[in-house]
């Protein structure tokens, strides 16, 4: 008995050392997130929505919040903040270091990393250190997220407040108290003010307090115990009218109060939806709005061009363009071509072992929060979400995905396993996440043009997906440098003509409503530069007919 406190403390010291070791790892990781995305944007270009998304910020911290288009949002002045301070600076070097545009994607940058330090922190609380470190790995090697964390737009911070009321949910439906029911209301109301996705999570959390205490009410309900659900259902329809008044209060500050209380019959609405509500509902003309006219106008012009794909130009699947309605099914291909390999494979194991420990898990209380919004928000952006233009719009899908991931790596997991094929198991895990590194860090630095290996031949990945899946505008230096290198080539010429052609993917497939270019089509690349521009060589006879008329024997000549 006198040796049992050295044991224990012995048992104790190494697990702690563990411990170390393991945090220690998850630091580095996200140090390396962090540098990937810091090394990656020293020569991108500004990208199509960043120049918007700056300009917003920036106006709303000179004190105007009135909206010049549909979609941006107040969180966007975290990104506008350095260039704001450096405006206050005397001329210098932190001056011009901190107006560029590379100081305004930083934010977005940090708050990529802190997202991945969420879902290890989450996995961590469910599976221990060796799961969180996998769940972080999944994360921090997510070429999406590191491609989007590098830019002035907002698909990572909405991932990362999606990510937050996710886990302070689970964090409640854990142990019940009135701080962890605050801190969820404070997060819902600020997530409101990122992107206008954050509305879906009104139905999701209740949906998910519906699985999680549901049963439990009615199992009380039936045992004679009324009085208490009746008191249970009070306190959370206080919690609830509480969170929508805390809400409101948030919108209107972030939009600085502009317009607040503006009567509904005022409003200037671009959505059917809202303009009918108007004209057949009279009665609400002089109903005055408690939220600031920038809101439910932003809200009103994004479902309308939503629905309609008004300024959205063309979607793009596979070969075929359509004008607007998108395609059933579009991100379901956009997942298979643009999430790594192993991830997908991790991610399908993952389901397995759940199902294989589902007697011990719990899963109304733990794997629901992980599981039933990334379906059910799978579901609505195929099958009734039209602005199909890029992975990006389901980037808030993956962490809680990720989380759950980490189950593979827990103890528990393998438990009953003889030891051979234990190891076998995680000798697997192990080798999906070397094959995850390694494939991401392949595209290094051109993260937005990612695809997996199921594209073969990276010059071919136009004939899959385009828009921001692949060319968002951001290798313009790049191009420029092979240009200068290649005076022979031409770019993007006004009519087709033999010899070197190069031309943007979003040009080549016609997303822009541009078909220039269509003649090219039929024709494979032979190089490419940073993966959004494709190279041709164009002899006389690949010319269409009409151009081969028109040009004559001056074709054969090649462009100087």
């Amino acid at each position: 008995m006198a040796s049992e406190p050295a044991v224990t403390t012995a048992v104790v010291g190494a697990q702690g050392s563990r411990g170390v070791r393991y945090c220690a790892a998850a630091a580095g990781l996200l140090l390396l997130m962090l540098a990937l995305a810091l090394l990656s944007a020293r020569d991108m270009s500004i990208t199509y929505d960043e120049t918007g998304h700056l300009r917003y910020g920036r106006q709303l911290l000179h004190g105007e919040a009135r909206r010049f288009d549909d979609s941006k949002m107040p969180v966007s002045a975290l990104n506008a903040l350095p260039g704001v301070v450096a405006a206050a600076l005397p001329p210098g070097v932190l001056r011009n270091a901190l107006a560029g545009l590379y100081s305004a994607r930083v934010p977005t940058m940090l708050a990529g990393v802190v997202l991945a330090w969420l879902v290890w922190r989450w996995s961590r609380r469910l599976w221990g250190e060796r799961g969180a470190l996998l769940s972080l790995l999944l994360c921090a090697f997510d070429p999406n997220l590191l491609a989007h964390a590098r830019l002035v737009t907002t698909d990572v911070w909405i991932a990362l407040a999606f990510a937050v009321v996710l886990y302070l949910f689970w964090r409640l439906a854990e142990e019940p108290t009135a701080g962890r029911g605050a801190a969820l209301a404070a997060a819902f109301a600020l997530a409101q003010v990122v992107k206008y996705s954050a509305v879906l999570l009104a139905p999701l959390l209740l949906l998910l307090a519906a699985v999680r205490w549901g049963p439990e009410a009615v199992a009380a309900w039936r045992q004679g115990e009324r009085s208490q659900v009746r008191r249970r259902a009070t306190r959370l329809a206080v919690g609830v009218v509480i969170a929508l008044i805390l809400t409101v209060g948030v919108i209107d500050a972030a939009f600085l109060g502009d317009r607040v209380f503006t009567p509904f019959g005022e409003y200037r609405f671009h959505s059917s939806t809202l303009s009918n509500a108007q004209r057949e509902l009279p009665a609400l003309a002089a109903l005055p709005v408690p939220v600031a006219y920038p809101y439910l106008e932003g809200l009103d012009w994004v479902h309308h061009r939503e629905r309609t794909g008004e300024g959205y130009g063309r979607i793009y699947l596979r070969g075929e363009l359509r004008e607007h309605g998108g395609f059933p099914g579009y991100y379901l291909w956009a997942w298979l071509y643009k999430v790594p390999l192993p991830a997908q494979a991790l991610l399908l194991a993952a389901l397995v072992i759940a199902w294989r420990r589902r007697r011990q898990l719990r899963w109304r209380r733990d794997l629901a929060v992980l599981l039933l919004p990334p379906l059910l928000l799978a579901i609505h952006l195929n099958f009734f979400f039209r602005a199909q233009m890029g992975v990006r719009y389901s980037l808030l899908l993956f962490p809680p995905l990720y989380v759950f991931a980490g189950i593979l790596a827990a103890r528990a997991s393998w438990a009953g396993l003889a030891p051979r094929r234990a190891r076998l198991a995680a000798g697997a895990v192990a080798a999906a996440g070397a094959w995850l590194v390694v494939s991401v860090l392949s595209w290094h630095p051109f993260y937005i043009s990612y695809f997996n290996e199921l594209l073969r031949d990276r010059r071919q990945a136009w004939r899959v997906l385009a828009d921001s899946n692949l060319d968002w505008g951001q290798n313009e230096r790049y191009i420029k440098r092979w240009l200068a290198a290649h005076p022979r080539a031409v770019l993007e010429p006004p009519r087709p003509q033999p010899g070197t052609i190069v031309v943007r993917t979003n040009f080549l497939v016609g997303v822009l409503a541009d078909d220039r270019f269509a003649w090219l089509r039929r024709l494979d690349p032979v190089d490419q530069v940073a993966y959004s521009y494709l190279v041709f060589e164009v002899e006389p006879e690949d010319l269409p007919a009409a151009a081969r008329a028109a040009t004559g024997p001056a074709a054969s000549q090649p462009p100087r």
